[in-house]
């Protein structure tokens, strides 16, 4: 049976893309992960609450961390990987050099549709649970 196609809309233009297997589904999470992570964990800081403006020492602290974490190769090949490996555009197949080029803010708009596709059920479902559990946060022992 053929994989489905989901589809997403950016800037007007139609993008298909196959999700990946679970194996590499989860590859990918982890090094995506290792990318953001500590950066991720980092900018929550920044946050003071629904209505006050953010901690910009936090952000900066959190911003500077996940610069640091890049390497330009394995970023490079993780979001061609997100955005052409299982990816078409109108129906071809997308060339990530040719297709990209000149368009970079497309291209994170693109990453963007990619990581919904690929990820979109996860991080809600996450959500939803860390929601549930915050309001017992109190009564949480770490031991």
């Amino acid at each position: 049976m053929a994989t489905e196609l989901i589809k997403k809309e950016v800037d007007g233009l139609e993008y298909q893309f196959e999700q990946f297997g679970a194996k590499q589904s989860l590859k990918i999470l982890m090094k995506l992960s290792k990318m953001v992570g500590r950066p991720f964990i980092a900018s929550i800081g920044s946050y003071q609450g629904k209505g006050q403006p953010l901690n910009v020492t936090a952000l900066t602290e959190a911003a500077s961390l996940l610069f640091q974490s890049l390497d330009e190769t394995e970023t490079i090949s993780l979001i061609e990987l997100l955005t052409a490996e299982k990816c078409w555009c109108a129906g071809v197949k997308i060339k990530f050099d040719t297709h990209y080029e000149g368009k970079l803010t497309h291209l994170f708009k693109v990453l963007n549709a990619a990581l919904e596709v690929q990820y979109g059920n996860f991080f809600e479902e996450l959500a939803a649970f860390l929601n549930s559990k915050s309001d017992k946060a109190d009564t949480l022992q770490v031991k």
